[in-house]
């Protein structure tokens, strides 16, 4: 959804998951391409698409071949052209599976990057909702030595599986942050979602660009639904009730799931977001803290 918000002003253009493997360029063959490891292959594919060559995108297996699509192109590749001949003022790159190269990109590139973190329960029933499988992305994580054998070894259920795969992408968004202080940002789904337009008047100043009435405009219009639960199977559904949705994940998420869940990814969760586990601010709850033990002094 950020992606569509931050792309809403006229003269911008979003790239949408160029590094997917299944709808993305032609030779990304794994999940979460890792350039910030020192000698990835995956380096090369990143300067050949910033720089608009040797770039190939893979059909759709639901897209079937006609001559009109042969001259028109896939989507991707229509929305790569269109940004490199029209010439925006501003590119997103809609992408979270370049998450694990963001730092490449930042030195490289001069990108600026974005990281959408969520409460790891509501990852988990986003990832069943949709039917996606966390063990995939963690085997090609494996393969890429961005994850240990032993650690994948480790987790065996749906829950941990969840559980690892956020936490190691979110742990690289938090050292690329603090590496990088000026050209990433972090945001909480949750903070997004109770306070639409205050976080998104945060980010646009953080990224260096103007909240503008259109991108307002649309935060509007994507978080003032009416739907709480999206339709499963269905992976992007815009029109939402943001501040409804907070917390929503607890009625899909098992206790058991969830206390799987803690005890990987809670520690990481309260140091990228500054909360707890419940959502409740870390330095209200210090302050509490402290008070109760003035009084019982």
């Amino acid at each position: 959804m950020l992606g569509d918000l931050l792309s809403a002003d006229p003269r911008t253009a979003q790239l949408f998951e160029p590094f997917s493997p299944l709808s993305g360029i032609a030779c990304v063959d794994r999940w979460y391409a890792s350039a910030d490891r020192a000698g990835s292959r995956w380096r090369h594919v990143i300067d050949d698409y910033v720089a608009g060559r040797n770039t190939k995108w893979r059909t759709r297996r639901d897209e079937t071949p006609n001559l009109s699509r042969w001259f028109k192109g896939t989507p991707m590749l229509r929305e790569y052209v269109a940004a490199r001949v029209r010439r925006p003022q501003r590119i997103v790159v809609k992408c979270p599976y370049l998450t694990l190269s963001a730092q490449y990109l930042i030195e490289q590139h001069d990108f600026r990057a974005l990281f959408t973190v969520r409460h790891p329960g509501a990852f988990l029933a986003s990832l069943r909702r949709v039917q996606w499988d966390a063990a995939v992305w963690l085997d090609d994580l494996v393969e890429q030595e961005s994850c240990s054998r032993e650690e994948r070894a480790m987790a065996t259920t749906e829950a941990a599986q969840a559980g690892l795969l956020w936490r190691i992408v979110n742990r690289h968004a938090l050292e690329t942050q603090r590496r990088f202080p000026n050209s990433a940002v972090l945001l909480s789904h949750e903070d997004f979602c109770a306070d639409p337009h205050g976080e998104m008047d945060r980010v646009t100043r953080a990224l260096g660009i103007a909240y503008s009435s259109k991108m307002r405009e649309a935060v509007t219009h994507a978080t003032g639904g009416d739907i709480v639960i999206p339709p499963e199977g269905k992976v992007e559904h815009l029109v939402r009730n943001a501040s409804a949705m907070v917390g929503e994940w607890r009625h899909r998420v098992s206790a058991r799931d969830e206390a799987e869940l803690r005890q990987i990814c809670e520690p990481l969760y309260r140091e990228l977001v500054g909360t707890d586990w419940l959502g409740r601010r870390l330095v209200a709850l210090d302050q509490e803290c402290e008070t109760s033990k003035a009084t019982a002094r």
